[in-house]
């Protein structure tokens, strides 16, 4: 997830099946987790500039694709991003989770996991 200041225009919900809506970043808990103006906090937020069509809907900008090498996390696992292989989707608790997987060629367990997103955005790569 992004880093944001106070008063950053972003867009929040708390699960995926969620609508999109806007709203003013106010800052980080000791967890970590979004604070908006209103103290509701948010599982996920998203800069509102070049999202703006996102408003009121459930859509996601980015969807990982099948093989696609990706970033994930959840709380089980840490506060770290894992470079993971795409696998899927599955339910959770009615909450939607990443079925990924490790990125050598020894190693198949595929888990679940809360977040998900592009590799290149949590780390670097050298070509």
């Amino acid at each position: 997830m992004p880093k944001f200041k106070m008063f950053d225009k972003v867009l929040v919900r708390d699960s995926e099946n969620d609508n999109w809506v806007a709203t003013f970043f106010s800052h980080y808990d000791i967890e970590e987790r979004v604070i908006a103006i209103n103290d509701a906090s948010w599982k996920y937020c998203i800069p509102a500039s070049g999202n703006e069509s996102l408003v009121g809907t459930d859509l996601d900008k980015w969807k990982p694709e099948i093989g696609d090498l990706v970033a994930v996390k959840d709380k089980i696992h840490g506060d770290g991003w894992f470079l993971r292989i795409f696998y899927g989707t599955n339910t959770r608790n009615g909450d939607k989770v990443y079925i990924a997987g490790g990125v050598d060629t020894f190693s198949h367990n595929r888990e679940e996991w809360e977040f998900c997103e592009p590799a290149k955005k949590h780390f670097n790569f050298n070509s």
